[in-house]
């Protein structure tokens, strides 16, 4: 999370600046659900959302609904894919 921290922002050598995209955010946000750090998959969410660089698509959420299901959260899991799907 610190390199990702320290990454965004940053210009290059040729002088473009750093910006994460959804990969980046969905490698990080699976890899949270994974460990079962919902806590902060929910909050790099968050992040991604507040900043605007880019939108969550379906595989944000499907990481998220997996790493509920892992962690036995079955009815947070359905609270997510109606977030989903807008409702």
């Amino acid at each position: 999370m610190e390199v990702f921290r320290k990454m965004c922002g940053k210009k290059t050598d040729g002088g473009n600046v750093i910006k994460a995209d959804v990969i980046h955010f969905n490698t990080l946000i699976d890899g949270f659900c994974k460990v079962g750090r919902m806590k902060d998959a929910e909050d790099l969410l968050a992040r991604m959302i507040k900043e605007g660089t880019c939108a969550p698509d379906d595989i944000t959420y499907k990481c998220l609904i997996d790493g509920y299901c892992r962690a036995g959260q079955r009815e947070t899991a359905k609270e997510v894919g109606w977030r989903m799907i807008g409702i």
